[in-house]
């Protein structure tokens, strides 16, 4: 009777233990698995920030090519970013030994990029917007890239130092503002789009990552030249 009531006794801590191991091997599967989620989050937002460096930096790289130009007598209407002749960039403007040219050797011989992060874009200089920060009321020479992902556009606007977790959206951005390549013209007046309420953390900002509401769509935009 006692070898009966000792083996059941065994035999039931031995249930028990398995029982216990059953539940912490439970508990650090769902541990691994959230950690897991938690690092590939983690990943993703430093994976978007470096991608929203990338591009200010490329931005800002343009910035200072135009102004390199402009010391050389160049005016905003000759600068050119032609690469090709098909392109949609010719600028008749600009001088024929391409002196104004910002991806021609005669030029500053920059690079003109449209990857970033690894992702083609559709990237456009046009002078049809005018950007809040500027003052002008005039058409600013700017860049802009369609099509941004969201989270990426809040690490660019984390990035320029607009920060939130919304995103400043213009209702007034006009269809086909991103559609016309820069060549030359500039507009007295053009849509402003980042002066709506909506937009107000980008009222003093030149770079930054807006809504255009009009055309469900997110759009980097960056000033070139101010005016």
């Amino acid at each position: 009777m006692v070898k009966i009531r000792a083996r059941k006794t065994i035999h039931g801590n031995a249930l028990w233990f398995i029982l216990i191991a059953i539940f912490l091997l439970a508990g650090l599967t769902m541990l691994i698995t959230r950690t897991s989620q938690q690092t590939e989050e983690t990943g993703d937002v430093e994976r978007y920030t470096i991608t929203a460096t990338e591009i200010m930096r490329y931005s800002a790289g343009l910035t200072s090519m135009a102004d390199t130009l402009r010391l050389r007598e160049c005016s905003v209407r000759q600068l050119s970013f032609e690469v090709t002749p098909t392109d949609g960039y010719q600028n008749s403007f600009s001088p024929t030994d391409e002196s104004c040219h910002m991806f021609k050797a005669s030029g500053t011989g920059g690079t003109r990029i449209s990857k970033f992060g690894g992702t083609d874009y559709t990237v456009l200089y046009n002078a049809l917007v005018n950007i809040e920060a500027t003052n002008s009321g005039q058409t600013d020479l700017v860049m802009l890239i369609e099509d941004i992902p969201r989270d990426l556009c809040l690490a660019i606007n984390k990035v320029a130092g607009v920060g939130g977790s919304i995103i400043p959206s213009d209702a007034g951005a006009a269809v086909g503002v991103t559609s016309t390549p820069f060549t030359g013209t500039y507009l007295p007046t053009g849509t402003n789009i980042t002066n709506e309420p909506s937009a107000s953390a980008l009222a003093n900002h030149k770079t930054g990552c807006v809504q255009f509401v009009g055309r469900s769509i997110l759009v980097f935009y960056s000033v070139i030249v101010g005016r």
